[in-house]
């Protein structure tokens, strides 16, 4: 049997700091892999904010030497205002404006001697976004893109999905994005640009402050988020989409799998937000997947055996191959709230009144947007206990459900006026009493009947387990906690849980590839040290509870040298004063250069519900070089 390009594994020559001209006149940097061997060759394209020459260099370190070892050309590119890229950056997660540059640097990969021709977009998280990108953009030379945990419509999926803040995510996030803004590229050419990027960002930074301030006091109805929203109907690619059950954003990989009409994949597996291969529950080889991907549609082999959608049923389900996600054969089944906490078939007339407590919440698993690997949910007993729940009566058979499920839930304050949130949880209980989250969702209502829609999620309950609807204020820290603690009261002939069910099961079972194991030296080729750390804090005495999230990593750079990172994000909030939560977060990164220079970065800030404050200071060898703060509104 002929050996095919894929399976010829090459060794690999890394091409340092290209530069990409922009039509604007701005340069972008970018590092080469290319196989060893006779070219042209496909081209794999990634575009991330977060630093090649360090962070996000070491972090795809592996991905991208294994794509070049079987053939491709791989390039990965910061974006414009990051790392070595030079240009204006007044904020991130604005889409459209990726899409234009985007566009450029794939017309620019194809026209180079080492590619021919055919192009690939593809990326995790960030990159995801930009992948997505570049298939509206619509660039000659795109042949496919392939988004992994991407976000496209940036007020529903991260800022505030169901018109709910998000809390600890966006602080922590923005605090580390502050100090990889405030630090030089670690790629120092001969000619000195990198010390021109650098100045004209620093300068740029004092100005601009921090851009996920821009967030603050505007509403989904604001033009803002509509210029923030991805037209994904216009992708034409074929496009793999990527996701995880227990990601940030599984239901903007599910939404982006149903609207885009291109020719497609999905893999869906019970991630957070870290590769599949290195994941702690259900791995899979995607690498090997996405391979079969790119050769199809930029070598023009023939097309792998693959499902259309690969998805793993979670709870008692396992993995299942369908053609179609959500599946079409699905049939709507609806729960009522009735008395004594019950949940049937029949509407009931009562009512049932609650009491917020802002600590609801710690349970439900942490938002990884680290990709720490940390942060799957708890039993949510705790929780529960907090809220209003209805939990059904054991099933006799096994229930699956996909897709999103809605809870309507007709509910008012009685204690004063005003908008409140609305926090609703599906729990699979089991017969011994444990509680595992199936899936939650958000909204912030004026009161009356409100559609909260719970994240995608597939699942399956087993028979003598227990459906539980949970409904709350408050799902603390991955949101903040109203700040009145309204009480309210829940009309139950008004409200009710619909899931989208199978008859029999949801697709076939299948068994998906598995990774190989791979040394840590070789998965983690830059890292010397690291690791996360995540806690829950109960304060008895005074009722509050805090909930810290961080970690870091020392890294060896590739021209020498070190960088360490570090970053902590703790969210505070009390049952008495849920006006008074915050987050307080930090970030340090501590760059050493083979001649002794050092350069030290650290940021702090502190958030409410309503306002920040950012703190950021940089020296060189012990001299100060900026020290700022920035508060907003």
């Amino acid at each position: 049997m002929a050996v095919t390009a894929s399976e010829r594994l090459h060794d690999v020559r890394l091409v340092r700091n290209l530069l990409i001209p922009l039509s604007d006149g701005v340069t972008l940097a970018a590092d080469l892999h290319l196989p060893d061997a006779p070219g042209p060759y496909p081209t794999l394209v990634s575009l991330y904010p977060y630093r090649k020459d360090d962070i996000i260099g070491s972090f795809t370190a592996y991905t991208r030497r294994w794509f070049a070892q079987r053939g491709y050309a791989q390039l990965l590119v910061d974006v414009r205002g990051y790392g070595g890229s030079a240009g204006k950056r007044a904020e991130s997660f604005h889409p459209l404006v990726e899409s234009v540059d985007t566009r450029e640097v794939v017309e620019w990969a194809a026209a180079q001697d080492w590619s021919d021709g055919a192009v690939g977009v593809w990326g995790i998280s960030y990159g995801g976004l930009t992948a997505l990108a570049a298939g509206v953009a619509r660039p000659p030379h795109l042949r496919a893109i392939a988004p992994v945990y991407p976000l496209w419509d940036v007020y529903e999926d991260i800022a505030s999905p169901g018109g709910v803040s998000t809390m600890i995510s966006q602080n922590q996030w923005s605090t580390i994005m502050l100090a990889q803004r405030l630090a030089p590229p670690t790629f120092r050419d001969a000619a000195g640009r990198w010390l021109e990027v650098w100045h004209e960002r620093l300068a740029r930074v004092e100005e601009e402050g921090v851009d996920i301030s821009h967030w603050l006091g505007r509403d989904g109805s604001d033009e803002y988020w509509r210029e923030r929203v991805l037209p994904i109907e216009r992708i034409e690619v074929p496009t793999f989409l990527i996701g995880g059950w227990r990601d940030l954003f599984p239901q903007g990989v599910a939404a982006a799998f149903e609207r885009i009409a291109a020719p497609k994949r999905l893999l869906f597996g019970p991630w957070l937000h870290i590769q599949p291969d290195i994941a702690a529950r259900e791995p899979v080889d995607w690498l090997g997947l996405l391979l079969r991907f790119w050769d199809e549609h930029l070598r023009g082999a023939e097309p792998a055996d693959d499902p259309a959608v690969l998805a793993y049923v979670q709870g008692a389900g396992g993995w299942r191959s369908e053609t179609t996600w959500p599946p079409g054969d699905l049939e709507e089944r609806v729960f009522r709230p009735a008395g004594g906490g019950a949940l049937g078939a029949e509407p009931d007339d009562g009512s049932d009144e609650h009491a917020a407590n802002p600590l609801v919440g710690s349970t439900g698993g942490q938002w990884d947007a680290m990709a720490t690997g940390m942060g799957y949910p708890l039993d949510q007993g705790p929780d529960d206990v907090l809220s209003l729940t209805y939990t059904s009566a054991p099933f006799d058979a096994p229930l699956e459900l996909a897709g999103s499920p809605t809870v309507v839930v007709d509910a008012v304050r009685i204690d004063g006026e005003g908008p409140f949130d609305l926090v609703a949880k599906l729990v699979d209980v089991a017969p011994d009493g444990g509680a595992e989250l199936i899936a939650s969702g958000w909204a912030r209502t004026p009161g009356g009947p409100t559609t909260v829609r719970l994240w995608s999620t597939a699942w399956a309950l087993a028979p003598g387990h227990r459906l539980r609807l949970s409904l709350s204020c408050a799902d603390f820290p991955r949101t903040w906690p109203d700040p009145s603690s309204p009480r309210i009261r829940v009309a139950r002939a008004g409200s009710s849980l619909h899931l989208s069910v199978a008859s029999t099961r949801l697709g076939e079972p299948v068994e998906p590839p598995r990774p190989d194991a791979v040394p840590v030296a070789d998965r983690f080729p830059w890292t010397v040290t690291g690791g996360p750390r995540w806690t829950i804090e109960r304060d008895l005495a005074n009722d509050a509870v805090t909930v810290t999230l961080g970690g870091g990593e020392t890294m060896r750079l590739p021209e020498g040298g070190t960088l360490e990172i570090r970053q902590h994000a703790a969210a505070h909030a009390s049952a008495a004063h849920a006006e008074g939560a915050r987050v307080d977060a930090s970030a340090a990164i501590d760059i050493v250069h083979p001649d002794g220079e050092r350069v030290e970065v650290e940021t702090r800030s502190s958030a409410w519900r309503d306002r920040n404050v950012y703190e950021g200071r940089v020296t060189l060898n012990g001299h100060p070089l900026l020290e700022r703060t920035w508060r907003a509104p």
